[in-house]
């Protein structure tokens, strides 16, 4: 056996990825202080992709608490479903506030373990894509359009799987009063998509006459972002956004128990498995 001493740099460019796509994300965090080297090959796409498949499946929650009593907090929460075991406690917390310069943002969605945040507040609205393995973060431009209203944003974060590229999706709406109907109210949307790595926002081809409000409850399900939404005449629709060719489709959601008269605050989409389904909440009333 040599007795020449042997480091682990020494190793193969792909091994070392491999161990480092391995490691917890606070040892991780210790290895990239330790020299230049490990600190570029954190940043290498190749790591990203070996770093998203050794991920353990989890539900990532932003938990939100706020009075006047106690501290504001805004924590990350990484539940982890443990396949043939019933242990489902958190395996892994972060304190939001210590990486964010702000402590005023919303969850827009999670992409293979990368977050989405928006920031919102007066002529304010940013958005943060967060690297929880690494705890970095990229602050995208500011697009244009100001959030004021009666006209509403809402986001979306998705990846196209045929470029592979990340994008984020804000779609606004323009509320437009009818003269000839008596001040008829209807909005006009339009997508501003960013791709995450061109450093620039584009406007989509086409507008749809739907209202998305601003509620977070969007899905990201083979390539496009789901939207449950209204038509001018208060119709309920499915909208989806295709990250590929950047197009909306929508179709009738023909969901039981639908009228005007309930409230649309109380439906969301989410996926189960490889469908998109509406989920409802229901109020009794009792005595």
């Amino acid at each position: 056996m040599s007795e020449e001493a042997t480091s682990l740099m020494d190793l193969p460019s792909p091994i070392l990825l491999q161990i480092l796509s391995t490691l917890p994300p606070t040892t991780l965090l210790y290895v990239k202080t330790l020299s230049k080297s490990f600190l570029n090959l954190t940043l290498d796409s190749e790591f990203t992709k070996l770093s998203r498949s050794a991920s353990p499946a989890s539900i990532i929650i932003n938990q939100f608490h706020s009075n006047r009593t106690t501290p504001r907090t805004n924590t990350l929460k990484f539940l982890k479903f443990v396949v043939d075991n019933f242990d489902h406690d958190p395996i892994d917390d972060i304190d939001l506030q210590l990486y964010f310069p702000i402590d005023r943002f919303f969850l827009v969605g999670s992409v293979h373990g990368f977050v989405c945040f928006n920031n919102f507040f007066g002529d304010v609205d940013s958005i943060y894509i967060l690297n929880p393995t690494t705890r970095e973060y990229i602050i995208i431009p500011q697009p244009q359009g100001v959030r004021k209203w009666p006209n509403l944003v809402t986001y979306g974060f998705g990846f196209d799987p045929v470029r592979f590229e990340y994008k984020v999706v804000r779609i606004y709406q323009e509320e437009i009063h009818d003269d000839d109907t008596n001040g008829f109210r209807y909005y006009k949307s339009e997508a501003q998509v960013y791709t995450i790595g061109k450093g620039y926002w584009r406007n989509s081809v086409e507008h749809i006459m739907f209202c998305f409000g601003c509620r977070a409850y969007r899905v990201n399900l083979y390539g496009k972002l789901h939207w449950l939404v209204s038509d001018a005449n208060q119709n309920e629709l499915i909208c989806s956004f295709n990250l590929e060719n950047e197009l909306f489709e929508s179709f009738p959601t023909a969901a039981p128990g639908y009228s005007k008269e309930n409230c649309p605050n109380l439906r969301s989409l989410d996926v189960v498995y490889v469908c998109v389904i509406i989920m409802q909440i229901l109020i009794l009333r009792y005595g």
